[in-house]
């Protein structure tokens, strides 16, 4: 089989082929939004080809699809079409943003399980919109903020000016419970005893649901009468 060389192809057509490339599969004017902000090497892919020539333009690449995911490190989807990307698609290290709501072109736990670095949906984001709008409380504690500030240190590589912007935008929508984290670990209940933690500051603050994605916390179900859900069961109440 000949070596794909589509990757290469697209990044030796920028001045700096070492820096990353972004793809866009795209609905919309998202590649619009992507340049104006500074973004300057883009590859995307439409049905529409009326859209491709716009894309192109406008300075992006279209691909294919495949090439598309074949030639790109960051892949923003915003189509609507839920399963459009298939697991066999994800290069290893590639970080995926599928946004369509509310099923995506790619579940994130789908996504990292096939070898992406990173994953995520426009899940929270929406949530995060319906808890400013006070459709719920948010609730966090020092233990959340302090695993939400690892998180994007080590997944996301955030400077600390980021870091301090996404603290400050979750402390606007959310409500603090407690001041410090518990002295001593509560009793052994998750698989994971780090999670223990979490649960003891639900129990804490009295919460009605947890909203994770994490896997042991949700194999649980529930923790009295505190119900253990993804964003996205959470997000289905609201239908």
């Amino acid at each position: 089989m000949a070596p794909d060389t589509s990757r290469e192809r697209v990044k030796s057509s920028f001045q700096n082929p070492d820096l990353p490339v972004l793809a866009v599969e795209r609905e919309g004017r998202i590649d619009g939004l992507l340049i104006a902000y500074g973004v300057g090497r883009l590859v995307g892919n439409d049905i529409n080809p009326v859209e491709m020539d716009l894309f192109a333009k406008a300075g992006g690449v279209p691909l294919s699809l495949d090439d598309v995911m074949k030639a790109a490190d960051i892949i923003v989807c915003a189509t609507g079409q839920p399963g459009l990307v298939e697991p066999r698609m994800i290069r290893k290290g590639q970080i995926i943003l599928a946004l369509s709501n509310p099923r995506p072109e790619i579940s994130p736990e789908a996504a990292r399980q096939a070898g992406a670095a990173f994953a995520a949906d426009g899940l929270c984001a929406k949530l995060l919109r319906r808890a400013n709008k006070h459709e719920f409380t948010l609730l966090v504690c020092p233990v959340i903020l302090e695993e939400f500030q690892g998180a994007l240190q080590k997944k996301l590589d955030a400077t600390k000016e980021e870091i301090e912007s996404a603290l400050a935008l979750l402390h606007e929508v959310s409500v603090m419970t407690g001041d410090t984290p518990p002295a001593a670990k509560p009793a052994h209940i998750v698989r994971d005893p780090d999670d223990d933690l979490i649960l003891f500051c639900a129990v804490a603050a009295e919460a009605d649901f947890l909203v994770t994605g994490d896997k042991d916390l949700l194999a649980i179900g529930e923790h009295g009468k505190i119900k253990i859900i993804d964003p996205r069961g959470f997000e289905m109440l609201f239908a």
